[in-house]
């Protein structure tokens, strides 16, 4: 599956999406640089430190490349979108708070990126291909999705010990893949399918059928942990002690 080429000279009429919004107390804006420091904050709190820097490349720009969804009458920040972040042409990151998705305020967000990007004299718009994301992130939810029957997780970095033993209990596997391979891994993905948040756009939950896809055990059922196995092994051996 490689990149998704968004042709932006055929976009869909989004002013019947926007209203509904309206209605709902809930708009969709080009933030301010006065506005920085809380999407920064924002971002930071929901999903972590990396998209909050790539969002903060947004307001270098001119005009800034991003988007905030607000409550008009809390003024509170509901969800964001980028363009020109990772690299120019490029949609994305983007991100709605959990409490808030359901609304249609994802794909508000993604729509009016590809409108600004097309104002902007842009034919075409890049929606990224498929990396793995820090999985930390998913820590809270692990230990229910695999009491509730997951077997089997892909991602980058380190599991918290209530997941570890979650897997150990259930008997559940994480695998790691390369971060910054995802145009390479795409080409392993030979399917994809929205199951759900569908209104998320390129956070939508998918099915994909993948061939060939490239990934290591790095926790296995028994909780043995590649990330500590691996490293004291080869601080073993710089020692020129025998790996155990």
């Amino acid at each position: 599956m490689p990149d998704m080429l968004v042709k932006l000279y055929a976009l869909p009429d989004a002013s019947a999406l926007y209203k509904s919004l309206e209605e709902k107390g809930i708009r969709i804006i080009r933030p301010m640089t006065p506005n920085k420091h809380k999407v920064h904050e924002f971002i930071v709190k929901h999903f972590g430190d990396g998209w909050a820097s790539e969002i903060d490349t947004a307001f270098t720009r001119f005009p800034i490349s991003c988007f905030i969804a607000y409550d008009t009458n809390s003024k509170e920040i509901l969800g964001f979108a980028g363009y020109d972040c990772t690299c120019k042409a490029f949609f994305g990151p983007t991100g709605v708070d959990e409490t808030k998705r359901g609304l249609g305020i994802g794909k508000a967000l993604l729509l009016r990126c590809m409108e600004a990007m097309r104002d902007e004299s842009y034919a075409y718009a890049i929606i990224g291909s498929a990396g793995p994301t820090t999985s930390y992130r998913m820590d809270a939810y692990a230990p229910t999705l695999i009491a509730l029957g997951l077997r089997g997780m892909i991602g980058k970095g380190r599991r918290n010990a209530a997941v570890i033993a979650s897997m150990k209990q259930h008997g559940a596997v994480y695998f790691g893949a390369i971060g910054g391979c995802g145009a390479l891994l795409s080409k392993c993905i030979k399917k994809a399918e929205v199951i759900a948040y569908e209104d998320l756009g390129a956070e939508a939950l998918r099915r994909l059928e993948v061939e060939d896809f490239p990934v290591t055990v790095i926790i296995d059922a028994l909780g043995n942990d590649l990330y500590e196995t691996g490293r004291r092994a080869y601080l073993e051996q710089c020692n020129g002690k025998q790996p155990h």
